[in-house]
């Protein structure tokens, strides 16, 4: 098999014998004068590369070599190059197999990687879905809370409300007590009122239960013949002293309204102590 003018090529194969790293071994005859085993090198793409130190020798005319590439590159247009010779080679034996291969694991990996990322995408998926489930119960806490507060500022605003119709209650007992002692002090009032007219009243019928005033005369005898009738030494009756004595008393001056008849004191006290009831069940 011909490769190019004055190199025959014998044998070009390819191995993969590491993870990315593959072996060419090149055998071939040369066609005259045989440059130098070191001075050759091997085109793969855009890697030149020169053989493996020790393995590169012309014996008879007949060129062995080995070189080392990535496994990548190995598929790509291959060149042998010397001084003054460019030589374009063939596809190695073994290349595309080992190319598959390479092939097949970058593919298989690609695979495992890509599942490797299915499954964080999953976890963060379901690492999402458990926040989003959090902060849902968040938000309804939230809303609970919310509603309780809103609750407690209604009952905060009732018990205001309590407290200062507990103030205005308070207020309006003390104003009842107020009226009833005021109502009591009417009272009084009324009970003296009415005993000062019984004590009137009393003396108004003991001034009209005395005969009339005899003449000086006419009393001498009388004096002289009944004791208890003798006058005193101011020349008056001793029965009547008592009610001279009241009447002569300094008058108090009642106000008007004490001529007024009792009932209608009760009726003005009922009247107030009803409508301040009503008031305070109108307020409860």
């Amino acid at each position: 098999m011909s490769a190019g003018p004055g190199f025959e090529l014998l044998r070009l194969a390819a191995e993969e014998v590491a993870e990315g790293v593959a072996v060419v071994e090149l055998e071939g005859r040369w066609t005259g004068e045989a440059p130098p085993a070191d001075a050759v090198r091997l085109r793969a793409g855009g890697e030149r590369v020169g053989p493996v130190p020790g393995t590169a020798s012309v014996r008879d005319d007949v060129l062995r070599a080995s070189f080392v590439l990535p496994a990548m590159v190995v598929g790509e247009p291959l060149g042998l190059s010397a001084p003054g010779v460019r030589i374009r080679l063939p596809e190695p034996d073994g290349a595309r197999a080992d190319r598959l291969a390479a092939f097949a694991r970058q593919v298989n990996e690609l695979r495992h990687e890509r599942d490797a990322l299915a499954a964080q995408r999953d976890a963060l998926l379901a690492e999402q879905d458990g926040w989003a489930a959090e902060r849902d119960g968040w938000q309804t806490r939230l809303r609970e809370v919310t509603s309780e507060r809103d609750d407690l500022l209604g009952v905060a605003g009732e018990l205001a409300a309590l407290r200062r119709d507990q103030e205005d209650v308070a207020a309006l007992r003390e104003e009842l007590d107020a009226v009833v002692r005021e109502r009591d002090e009417l009272r009084l009032a009324v009970q003296e009122v009415e005993a000062l007219r019984r004590e009137r009243d009393d003396v108004r019928a003991a001034l009209a239960a005395q005969p009339a005033d005899p003449s000086p005369g006419a009393r001498q005898p009388a004096s002289a013949t009944t004791p208890a009738a003798q006058p005193g030494r101011d020349g008056a009756d001793p029965a009547t002293a008592p009610l001279r004595r009241r009447a002569a008393a300094p008058a108090v001056a009642a106000p008007a309204e004490l001529d007024r008849p009792p009932g209608v004191y009760y009726a003005l006290a009922g009247l107030g102590v009803f409508g301040f009831l009503l008031v305070l069940v109108l307020l409860l």
